[in-house]
């Protein structure tokens, strides 16, 4: 089970005329979609317009994606903690998984496999 930080916990409270965020398996997402609040402010500091960011994203109302922006622009420092600590916790899972399995080339695997087996 997957619980949100204080920081996500602030910014789903924020008081705005229209909070299109949820929280989903410790992940903040946009309107009722699976896209998070990470790929849709990354995709704006890239450049993308709102209607840009909904064309990438379908699923997304762009009422939602206008929400999202003006919630970034008003709860900026949140948010960009919010973000970090989601970048810093992406980052362990990766150490971890590369202390676990390693990085194996699949297609070395595969065809390693495949040779064995005649």
């Amino acid at each position: 089970m997957y619980t949100i930080g204080m920081a996500a916990q602030r910014i789903l409270e924020a008081d705005v005329w229209h909070n299109p965020l949820t929280e989903l398996d410790g992940a903040l997402r946009v309107g009722p979609t699976r896209v998070t609040l990470d790929a849709v402010i990354h995709l704006y500091q890239d450049g993308l317009t709102a209607e840009e960011i909904q064309i990438q994203y379908p699923s997304l109302d762009t009422k939602d994606v206008y929400a999202t922006i003006l919630l970034y622009l008003n709860r900026k420092e949140e948010i960009d903690a919010y973000l970090a600590s989601r970048a810093r916790e992406h980052r362990e899972a990766e150490i971890e998984i590369r202390k676990r399995y390693g990085q194996p080339n699949l297609r070395e695997r595969l065809l390693k496999r495949a040779a064995e087996r005649g």
